[in-house]
């Protein structure tokens, strides 16, 4: 027996889905971050200024200084951890 061909049967299926409202949507208490999980200014830890500006102008020179720079923010980076290691003051 075919249901779609069995007008009795289709305007039943007809009835039911008419009657039949959509599943409730259930809303989930949302966890709020405490406020300093994301803080735009707070700076980034392990961050130089002077990384910063070799950085930004790495594009201008060329490409033999531009590998320079790449070894002079490693070193700055080595020379930040080596501090914060000694406890020193983030002065490099």
């Amino acid at each position: 027996m075919d249901i779609l061909s069995n007008p009795e049967l289709m305007s039943k299926i007809s009835a039911m889905a008419s009657s039949a409202s959509p599943p409730e949507r259930r809303e989930e208490p949302r966890q709020e971050l405490p406020k300093e999980a994301f803080n735009p200014q707070t700076p980034i830890p392990n961050k130089s200024n002077k990384a910063d500006l070799l950085l930004a102008i790495k594009p201008l020179l060329k490409s033999d200084k531009q590998n320079k720079i790449d070894a002079i923010i490693k070193a700055i980076t080595v020379a930040t951890a080596v501090s914060k290691l000694k406890g020193g003051a983030n002065n490099v």
